[in-house]
């Protein structure tokens, strides 16, 4: 069976809704389907067939669950949401995560909005995507263990976004340091500028 995430990456609708409706009968509460041919959509700006699958998702009432990335440091766990501004040190992570984002743009990189699926105006695109869960962790994670090579270490309950994928490549050059994140798919694990999942 064709699998629709292998779709939403080559921007395939056809095969995506063909995928999808086949998944809806036979997964018929899995969140997860509804959620990508709902990103599809926004993806090509078809709002209404968007809506459409939310509203088919909110009559079955398939729940949609929180995107969160995890970390642990010192036997510790700890646990972001995007924009997590709920931990103690919430100030300096945020800091070091402008730090990171100046950083990068001064080479070159900008946040991919196009990836944000709400209608929404575009500084409100740019603020969001910025804070991603995952982001948030590798900022806390700089803090807590700021020397050495070993690598920080990142989990997250759903599939990193691209925007998200690109930013731990060029950080991980940026600070020669690797990252590992293992998303709901697949294990990353980026050394120099570059990710082992070969994008």
């Amino acid at each position: 069976m064709v699998n629709p995430s292998v779709c939403a990456m080559k921007g395939d609708m056809e095969y995506a809704e063909m995928a999808a409706k086949r998944l809806f009968v036979l997964e018929p509460l899995n969140a997860g389907t509804y959620i990508m041919l709902s990103n599809m959509y926004a993806t090509c700006g078809r709002w209404e067939d968007m809506a459409s699958v939310r509203s088919l998702m909110k009559s079955k009432n398939v729940k949609k669950f929180a995107a969160y990335s995890w970390i642990e440091i010192d036997n510790e766990v700890h646990k972001f949401v995007a924009e997590d501004a709920s931990h103690p040190q919430t100030e300096i992570m945020f800091e070091e995560l402008r730090r990171l984002i100046k950083k990068l743009q001064e080479a070159g990189f900008m946040p991919d909005t196009k990836l944000i699926l709400h209608n929404v105006v575009e500084n409100e695109k740019l603020a969001s995507i910025c804070y991603h869960s995952e982001k948030l962790i590798l900022a806390f994670g700089l803090i807590k263990k700021p020397q050495g090579t070993t690598p920080i270490r990142i989990m997250k309950n759903i599939h990193v976004c691209g925007d998200c994928h690109q930013f731990m490549k060029l950080v991980s050059r940026i600070i020669a340091r690797p990252i590992m994140l293992s998303d709901s798919n697949i294990f990353h694990h980026f050394i120099d500028g570059s990710c082992s999942c070969k994008d």
